[in-house]
């Protein structure tokens, strides 16, 4: 992926969030002076049209993205805010914010589903390219919640969205010129629908869905009604637009932060962390007067936000197929915008009676949600403080398997010096795994952030041991290399060949489970065949064993029967261990290997 689309994305999301972050300050004070006598009834509409339909087209982007590509997804959902701003520059009562949110709502859908899906197209380090382009997002959302303030002490509330329609219309300037990129199409039609069953049958999905609803839900409860709460307090509109910022702005500085952090020590740390700060978040707004602690407690909540808001879709991208990522990711981003609608009317009904309850009772509910995640969300970026070691573990499995088809081949070419030099190479190799082998051990002991610490070490004892036992079949065989019949040394390239796959696919298993699991997945199915393969050759070769007994003397045939059984332990431990990855897959999968 190109820096400099990077870079022309993250600008484009940027002014896009500027132009929201007007709303931030001044929608609330605008729907009041328009609703009239009904104010408490109605302020709230435009803030419920904006959330429903960014969620709705979150759902949708993910069928337009697959059909049109990013750049037209991009441009239209540039011109589709535009034009609900132009609504909004000119609106004299609260059915033009009402409909201008629609419009504006529907652009920031398409354009936000299409940005993450061009940013996670590859899983490594999901999490920091998401955290940077929210971070665009909420930083552009405080400069224009603070410029707003700005502007309408002094050219009047409605005069502020000129900000909006500029950063709108230059943002789509921008997006027009990012390079295309298609995205993989499922096979059939009838998947398509399947993408969102299976992404509402798995629970930690759901539960993603529920924490990023309710977390827009208590982040609309602060868009729509901390402006209220501030100015009940008595302060002015560019100190409000200042609190509003400042939340904005700390929300966006700790999302790349975070989405590192969790691409490094796993989601459900970070998730946890920043639920529990919202909580506090909100209710430090609906209890204090003092306007430094209320610029503390919006820091607070924005940090707490920005910890977990990349995190969510990152779990998403972890484990979501790229030929299903669009629409789940448009899952996603549907559940988790429509919280702004949902929140609004929620808020709006408890606000006629009691305005700070609002508060305690996202605070409650937030509280609901963080249980909920303590319980049911997996874990599905796991982290193994071994996981290196094992790369290099099953690199020397490999070697060994390697130089050991080697010295069959020379075997059956009657080049025995060279034969028996390999068998030096070898030992090598088992010695080398062995300490690291007990490296690993000692890591796996002594570290905290060791999680599957029993089946790691079930990893690297069948791997350890299969290099053993490659070791301890060449041994065998050199022991009876002079007596060794045409008939068995006619098997043993197939023989090599069958062992040094098997320990390939075992290292690409192991390379792609932390972040491919379905490429391990794959390899493994393919270990499960070399090894019922081998099963065959290993009872052709027992029985020539047993035909060829006659020209055999006994020492000779037990070598050749330790060798062979010795080769088919080696090929069974790299499936056992192929077995031991699937499981470790399996405790953290949340999508299955096909749909």
């Amino acid at each position: 992926m190109r820096y400099s689309a990077v870079f022309l994305l993250l600008s484009a999301v940027y002014l896009i969030g500027m132009a929201t972050g007007v709303q931030r300050t001044v929608l609330s004070e605008i729907s009041i002076q328009l609703s009239g006598e009904n104010a408490l009834l109605l302020f709230f509409l435009p803030l419920i049209s904006f959330g429903f339909m960014k969620g709705f087209m979150g759902i949708l982007s993910g069928w337009i993205i697959e059909k049109s590509g990013s750049r037209k997804s991009f441009i239209a959902g540039g011109i589709l805010y535009a034009a609900g701003v132009a609504i909004l520059v000119t609106s004299r009562d609260v059915t033009s914010l009402f409909l201008g949110n629609i419009f504006v709502g529907s652009g920031e859908g398409i354009v936000h589903s299409t940005a993450y899906c061009f940013l996670s197209s590859e899983r490594r380090d999901a999490g920091a390219k998401i955290g940077s382009m929210e971070s665009s997002v909420y930083f552009g959302y405080g400069t224009g919640a603070l410029f707003a303030g700005i502007i309408a002490s002094y050219l009047g509330l409605l005069n502020s969205f000129f900000i909006s329609l500029l950063s709108s219309l230059t943002s789509t300037i921008i997006m027009a010129n990012i390079s295309e990129r298609k995205f993989q199409k499922l096979d059939f039609k009838d998947k398509s629908y399947s993408v969102y069953r299976i992404g509402l049958r798995s629970k930690t999905l759901v539960s993603t869905y529920i924490v990023a609803h309710a977390s827009k839900m208590s982040d609309s409860v602060m868009w729509g009604f901390y402006p209220i709460i501030l100015s009940s307090l008595g302060f002015s509109m560019p100190e409000i637009g200042l609190v509003q910022a400042i939340m904005m702005i700390s929300f966006s500085s700790s999302m790349p932060l975070a989405g590192k952090l969790s691409d490094a020590i796993g989601r459900r740390g970070p998730l946890l962390l920043g639920l529990m700060m919202n909580i506090i978040g909100l209710i430090g707004v609906a209890t204090l007067t003092d306007y430094v602690l209320q610029l503390i407690v919006s820091a607070m909540f924005g940090i707490g936000l920005g910890l977990y808001y990349p995190i969510l879709p990152a779990m998403t991208a972890d484990s979501v197929p790229e030929e299903a990522r669009s629409k789940a990711l448009g899952l996603y981003r549907g559940f988790r915008d429509s919280g702004y609608a949902t929140g609004a009317i929620i808020a709006g009904l408890i606000a006629s009676y009691s305005l700070k309850g609002t508060f305690f009772v996202m605070s409650f509910l937030l509280l609901l949600v963080f249980a909920l995640s303590v319980f049911v969300v997996k874990e599905t970026r796991p982290i193994w403080a071994t996981y290196e070691l094992h790369l290099h573990h099953t690199d020397l499995l490999v070697k060994a398997a390697f130089e050991f088809e080697n010295a069959l081949n020379l075997l059956h070419d009657n080049r025995i010096d060279e034969f028996e030099k390999k068998g030096y190479m070898i030992k090598d190799y088992e010695r080398e795994a062995d300490r690291y082998r007990r490296e690993m051990d000692r890591v796996i002991y002594d570290s905290v952030l060791s999680r599957d610490r029993e089946d790691l070490l079930k990893l690297a004892s069948r791997t350890d041991r299969s290099i053993a036992y490659i070791l301890g079949a060449f041994r065998r065989l050199n022991l009876a290399k002079d007596r060794v019949p045409d008939s068995i040394k006619d098997k043993m390239p197939e023989m090599g060949r069958k062992i040094r796959e098997g320990a390939e696919l075992l290292r690409s298993a192991v390379r792609n489970m932390k972040d491919y699991p379905e490429s391990a997945m794959r390899s493994l199915e393919e270990l499960d065949r070399v090894e019922h393969e081998y099963d065959v050759l290993h009872s052709e070769l027992l029985g020539i064993i047993v035909r060829e007994r006659e020209l055999l003397d006994p020492v000779s045939a037990i070598m050749l029967m330790y060798f062979i059984e010795f080769c088919e332990s080696s090929v069974d431990l790299m499936q056992d261990a192929g077995d031991i990855i699937r499981l470790i897959i399996s405790k953290h999968a949340i999508w299955p290997s096909e749909i």
